[in-house]
């Protein structure tokens, strides 16, 4: 069996590798050791940057997509909301109608006590029937 290579050997393997890449592509150049690393520090430390880049950007998007679906939720419980104050306006109005019949029948009678407004028909009026 052999032994797995410690974190350096696999480095120095990798910039062996990557001498020969170089050395195959240019092969008119004169490269010193000191070239090919720096070279090759370069090209790590671009793709690295490039890493960092694609990263930010996918978490970029997610953040956008949660703070769209966020905002969606939020404009449907505002909707929601809105229906629900349109419905008990309606209510009131309704039982506000009730009140001003009761008012006006009175007055039409000439009654001179207070209104009498059954129960029955105010919480007709508040279940959204019209009396």
């Amino acid at each position: 069996m052999t032994a797995q290579p410690t974190p350096p050997e696999l480095d120095a393997h990798r910039h062996r590798k990557d001498w020969r890449d170089i050395a195959e592509r240019w092969p008119d150049q004169a490269w010193s050791s000191e070239a090919v690393l720096a070279l090759l520090d370069a090209l790590t430390r671009a793709e690295a940057r490039a890493d960092i880049r694609g990263r930010a950007v996918v978490i970029y998007r997610d953040r956008a997509r949660k703070a769209e679906a966020w905002a969606e939720y939020q404009n449907e419980e505002v909707d929601l909301l809105e229906v629900s104050l349109d419905r008990a306006e309606a209510r009131i109005k309704a039982v506000e109608d009730v009140l001003d019949k009761a008012d006006a029948d009175k007055a039409a009678s000439g009654w001179k006590g207070s209104s009498v407004v059954r129960t029955a028909v105010v919480r007709r009026a508040l279940e959204g029937e019209r009396a």
